[in-house]
């Protein structure tokens, strides 16, 4: 092969690889399709959770919900949470979200980023307090958890909590950082972290939290 004929060849490759790569980037997730049934074991690590094992299963679907319970001996055992068909959640435990923490809009797209803001609402006390967060779908990668190596979509979100004082203004009380790595045959995340400042930027929470096994129906 002379000369001219290596400089197509590699020409060619880097164009089919150029393509490949972008072809990657542009790939969809749609929503899930989730059952009755389907099951995720998750282990979490963190200086503030008693229970490092969450268990959530499918109890019950419909064309606007999940119903998830908790299968472990958590605290949340049989009230695990209730979430709309995108994973987005409504309820968990004496928490309640309005309309709900929307963090996830399928289609998924890598690079796709948009705002959004809701009120989340503690039962016993009833304060209620507004988030505003910013999401953007990084772009994939290899995730390796106790459960297994995936290729997953990573999903960073910066987000502000807001608290009404009796003045009528909002005032900030902490920031927070998630990172959520989502698997389309997974139905479901297999890596999540949590990372919570107060005002003067001393860490108050950190969780991360891992798949280590799933049960599809």
């Amino acid at each position: 092969m002379n000369l001219t004929m290596q400089r197509m060849s590699c020409l060619l490759f880097a164009v089919v690889a150029a393509n490949c790569l972008h072809a990657q980037g542009q790939e969809s997730v749609d929503r899930p399709h989730v059952n009755v049934g389907d099951s995720w074991t998750y282990k979490s690590t963190s200086f503030n959770v008693r229970d490092p094992h969450d268990d959530p299963k499918v109890d019950k679907t419909d064309q606007y919900t999940f119903e998830v319970t908790a299968t472990s001996q958590s605290e949340l055992k049989g009230s695990w949470g209730t979430y709309d068909t995108d994973w987005n959640l409504k309820k968990r435990g004496v928490s309640s979200y309005d309309p709900a923490e929307v963090i996830f809009r399928f289609p998924l797209k890598a690079g796709e980023r948009f705002k959004n803001s809701y009120k989340r609402t503690h039962g016993p006390s009833n304060s209620t307090r507004t988030e505003v967060v910013d999401i953007k779908a990084m772009g994939w990668e290899e995730v390796d958890v106790p459960a297994g190596k995936f290729r997953a979509l990573r999903i960073s979100v910066f987000g502000t909590s807001f608290e009404t004082k009796e003045n009528g203004r909002p005032t900030i009380t902490d920031r927070f950082r998630k990172q959520i790595w989502y698997v389309p045959s997974v139905k479901r995340w297999v890596k999540r972290s949590y990372e919570g400042r107060g005002t003067d930027g001393r860490l108050s929470y950190i969780t991360d939290e891992v798949l280590v096994e799933v049960k599809l129906k």
